[in-house]
């Protein structure tokens, strides 16, 4: 009897301890990665991101939470987002490559309760809480009112344009009000696309120019179009007497001047804002940090 009854009580004890295993694995399982988060950029290794990322991490730290840095382009950026909201992190930053891209990743990381921002490209049709980055529309009137000044105030322009995409769609909308508001003398003709290809887009940029040569301004409305642009006047007179805006960072030499954004700020501000939001707190839908002219 005395052995029935220390059996059943040993047998008792594995079971409670079975069910604190389960539970405690459960609880693991149910919290994911919490005080993870994540970053997710076109480009880990561009400078222009990774002062992004530093400005994140800085934050991160101060807030006692760990950090980390992505990159992945295309439908890849996709899939890096899924593949980190399904360790269910505390949130998550992206800065599109592609926005309509992943717009639907985005989706699925709110639905699952993974808290989202965008920063530096803007997905507003997706889900995400709020964006974090230079007004575009702002940044394509000041990119106008850099052009119109080194073309002294009369000329023809052109550029480039992803259709479909938000933040260059919004850019170009500045730059047509600036123009048609405060320069009279500059001639707009419609920006070429590339179909987000750089190689298509230097194809692209180099037939505009010949079949119109009396366009002296480019304005570069893609993050890296200013690169396909000294691609298609390389080795041609194309680029003599021409002007150039670019955004961040694409591109650069003489006759360019770039609309520069604040990289660091927007990553500090990204972060605190998917903080605030993992902790239940409303958020603005925009911060806007500002950008600066470089020539």
């Amino acid at each position: 009897m005395k052995r029935s009854f220390e059996k059943i009580l040993i047998l008792a004890m594995v079971l409670v301890f079975a069910a604190i295993g389960i539970c405690g694995c459960a609880e693991e399982e149910a919290t994911g990665a919490e005080g993870m988060y994540y970053l997710i950029v076109p480009d880990a290794e561009d400078a222009y991101w990774q002062a992004c990322y530093e400005g994140f991490a800085r934050a991160a730290e101060a807030a006692g939470v760990s950090a980390e840095l992505m990159g992945a382009q295309g439908a890849e950026q996709a899939e890096m987002i899924r593949d980190a909201a399904a360790t269910l992190p505390s949130g998550i930053a992206v800065a599109a490559d592609v926005p309509f891209d992943v717009a639907g990743a985005i989706d699925e990381a709110v639905d699952a309760g993974v808290p989202v921002v965008c920063v530096g490209k803007d997905v507003p049709e997706s889900g995400r809480l709020s964006f974090i980055g230079t007004g575009n529309y702002e940044a394509g009137m000041a990119a106008a009112g850099a052009i119109a000044q080194m073309l002294g105030g009369s000329g023809v322009i052109s550029g480039t344009l992803l259709p479909g995409d938000a933040v260059q769609e919004e850019r170009w909308r500045g730059v047509y009000d600036a123009i048609a508001g405060s320069y009279p003398d500059i001639t707009v003709i419609d920006p070429a696309s590339g179909r987000g290809d750089s190689e298509e887009m230097a194809r692209q940029l180099k037939a505009l120019l010949e079949y119109n040569p009396q366009i002296k301004g480019i304005i570069a409305g893609g993050d890296g179009d200013g690169a396909a642009l000294v691609e298609a006047v390389t080795g041609t007179d194309l680029g003599e007497g021409l002007s150039a805006v670019t955004f961040d960072g694409s591109g650069g030499g003489d006759g360019f001047a770039m609309v520069a954004s604040n990289d660091d700020m927007m990553g500090y501000w990204a972060f605190e804002l998917v903080y605030s939001a993992a902790r239940g707190e409303k958020i603005p839908e925009e911060v806007d940090t500002g950008y600066t002219i470089v020539k």
